[in-house]
């Protein structure tokens, strides 16, 4: 077990502290952590979503590698940790594919067990990463004006620039 938890935290340490520019396309966010957030939004706006958009076509990992982009080298870390924490957490848990190379109906049911679990860190990261999704949705310009919100409140991220804007 002493050897489980010095292998993750060996990556962890890697994954934080890493000082490589993002890829092509990306700002802040690595492929992994971009991944990360691309089925973790489709969790919780899939497809067929009531408002008639979903996740992708808001354009939400472009949106929070924007957001990303802009916190503090400690915000920026944090971010990174709790991705990364919420990918690797399928190994902890007995799974043996990291959260970002499952397939939806996986991911679904990794994260409502992670929001149900016994455990109050694996319900706090839930919890955190949702509040962090539902951020960016509900700042699209379209989610809003299905919502009836006229004039939005100030942005606290970057201005929402997809192509379903």
């Amino acid at each position: 077990m002493g050897a489980l938890a010095l292998g993750f935290a060996s990556l962890a340490a890697r994954t934080l502290f890493r000082g490589k520019p993002a890829p092509a396309g990306l700002k802040a966010l690595s492929p992994r952590e971009a991944a990360v957030l691309d089925i973790l939004s489709l969790v919780y706006f899939p497809p067929g979503i009531g408002l008639g958009l979903d996740a992708r076509q808001a354009g939400m990992v472009p949106y929070l590698d924007g957001y990303v982009s802009t916190l503090g080298a400690g915000e920026r870390k944090l971010m990174r940790a709790m991705l990364l924490a919420f990918d690797q957490g399928t190994l902890l848990a007995g799974k043996w594919t990291p959260a970002h190379r499952l397939d939806l109906a996986a991911a679904t049911a990794y994260m409502r067990d992670c929001e149900t679990s016994r455990i109050k860190f694996r319900r706090d990261l839930a919890a955190g990463l949702r509040s962090l999704l539902s951020f960016a949705y509900f700042s699209h310009p379209t989610v809003l004006a299905k919502l009836g919100v006229e004039r939005p409140c100030r942005a606290l991220g970057p201005t929402f620039r997809s192509a379903a804007a």
